[in-house]
């Protein structure tokens, strides 16, 4: 049963990719085809380019209007994506200096990074003991 799930996963995986694929190059064909298509449209009578010229002036106005609102769009979506990425590196160095916190408190050697007046008592003899006169 596993398998057959494993292999019903693989193929709707491949499915989409090969469907996208598909579209595009339909999409590519219709955009190549048009020009021919045009041509045939207008070898029909009853056809006035001139009008239908006029009708589609509009469809240029909403055309540029939409392109607008994608372009603001697409700035909005980069401005958040860098607020996203600026928060992430504040976060990591956050991450990166508790973990420095951590290790100094587990090992006393690494606290006089942090605080050189704090130095840990070494074995050798101190500097701190003081000699008595």
């Amino acid at each position: 049963m596993s398998r057959l799930r494993a292999a019903s996963v693989a193929a709707r995986r491949s499915a989409t990719p090969t469907a996208l694929l598909i579209a595009v190059l339909a999409m590519l064909v219709a955009v190549l085809l048009s020009p021919l298509g045009l041509l045939w449209i207008g070898d029909r009578p009853g056809y006035d380019w001139a009008m239908l010229g006029n009708v589609g002036e509009p469809y240029g106005a909403a055309s540029a209007v939409l392109a607008a609102l994608a372009l603001i769009g697409v700035v909005t979506s980069l401005v958040l994506q860098a607020r996203e990425a600026k928060a992430a590196r504040e976060q990591s160095i956050r991450a990166l200096h508790t973990d420095l916190l951590k290790m100094a408190i587990d090992d006393p050697g690494l606290l006089e990074c942090w605080d050189p007046s704090r130095r840990p008592p070494t074995s050798t003899g101190s500097a701190s003991t003081s000699t008595r006169t």
